[in-house]
């Protein structure tokens, strides 16, 4: 068991002297410091009893007598000894280093590599924030939202900041389970507010002086990403395998081999239309891709292709994503049903869908002029 006392340094008849906080029978501390008085701390170590000043107000002397505590507890488990169960009501003590490493190894194992990467790179600059503690057990709330309001003068917007406390909300939960960690200090805090923006998207225009510029490769990723509306990563990743050129059909499928999963974890199938299986069966296949590079590797990433193309057009804006948010708005402007919609995006929740009615100004426009007045009551 590790204890830690509690002792007042004050002056009596006989000098200044060290006596023990009183405890009220519930087990309370009694703070009865006079103003030249102050309380220490007083623990053994290796067979020497050590005496430490630990402040003047109470608050100041529990948390130092906690962190004590924790401090030693941790060297105990360090140093291979076992504290026995229930010796001491004190929480676990839970290395913030070593912990994040393990988290991390979690992750590895079981979620995408980019999901790994993004919360490395989150937990990173949590561990350097708070790299004066050694235990997570030492962060509470305040601390969490003092690092929230550090973080948002580092990054881009609130989505991000959300999403970054999202993930550090994620990882303090696992700790609670796995690690003993006592609660997450970061269970209530609340997301920022964000600006609820619709997403962009290209006009004929703009559609037509894309293609327009573009060379035959370039024209084929172009109408493969507006018809569709695959994800930026899922067309980096078509395989001529995924091509079913009889039955009108695109497959966005898992590939092990080169450490690819969908988003939601689920292959789709996206039917295609006449125009994109006519581009598709003119291409060359000369590798196991379908948008391969010169060398007949896999593209890392086709937004360079559309910022190239996009920078000879002269359209501002553009960019992979772009399309997909086209191909659905206007699959929506159509009157497609908004299930077939959400089955064609992949996208897990139809809210996700939902975000794409609000963009098409068509389908506002008919829904108010179907509303009529009676016949005998005239417009103003």
């Amino acid at each position: 068991m590790y204890r830690v006392n509690l002792l007042l340094y004050t002056r009596g008849e006989n000098g200044w002297k060290f006596q023990p906080v009183r405890k009220t029978p519930r087990g309370k501390f009694v703070w009865d410091r006079n103003d030249n008085g102050a309380y220490y701390l007083e623990w053994y170590e290796d067979g020497k009893r050590k005496r430490k000043p630990a402040g003047i107000r109470p608050a100041e002397v529990l948390e130092a007598r906690r962190r004590k505590i924790l401090e030693l507890k941790g060297r105990g488990i360090e140093l291979g000894r076992m504290v026995a169960p229930g010796a001491s009501d004190e929480e676990t003590p839970v290395a913030l280093t070593q912990t994040i490493e393990s988290y991390l190894n979690h992750l590895k194992i079981n979620q995408k590599l980019n999901t790994y990467r993004r919360y490395r790179s989150v937990l990173a600059n949590f561990r350097d924030y708070f790299s004066s503690k050694k235990y997570l057990n030492e962060i509470g709330r305040g601390d969490i939202l003092e690092y929230r309001d550090f973080r948002a003068t580092r990054v881009a917007s609130p989505v991000t900041l959300n999403s970054e406390i999202t993930m550090l909300r994620a990882f303090l939960y696992w700790c609670v389970e796995f690690k003993g960690l006592k609660e997450n200090p970061a269970a209530k805090i609340k997301p920022r507010q964000v600006l609820q923006k619709s997403p962009e998207v290209f006009d004929d225009h703009e559609i037509a002086a894309l293609l327009k510029q573009a060379d035959d490769a370039e024209r084929a990723v172009l109408l493969c990403l507006f018809f569709s509306g695959m994800r930026e990563q899922e067309i980096c990743h078509l395989a001529w395998e995924d091509v079913d050129l009889k039955k009108k059909l695109l497959r966005v499928s898992a590939k092990p081999d080169v450490g690819f999963t969908p988003k939601t974890w689920e292959e789709r199938e996206i039917e295609m239309s006449d125009q994109l299986a006519n581009t598709l069966k003119k291409l060359p296949r000369r590798s196991r891709w379908v948008f391969p590079t010169v060398t007949g590797k896999k593209h890392a990433h086709v937004y360079k292709i559309v910022e190239r193309v996009a920078k000879h057009a002269k359209i501002a804006g553009a960019h992979p994503h772009k399309f997909r948010s086209t191909f659905l708005t206007r699959l929506l402007q159509s009157g497609c049903d908004i299930a077939n919609v959400q089955a064609l995006a992949g996208h897990k929740s139809i809210k996700t869908t939902q975000r794409y009615l609000g963009v098409s100004t068509q389908l506002r426009r008919e829904a108010v002029n179907r509303l009529k007045l009676p016949e005998e009551m005239p417009a103003d």
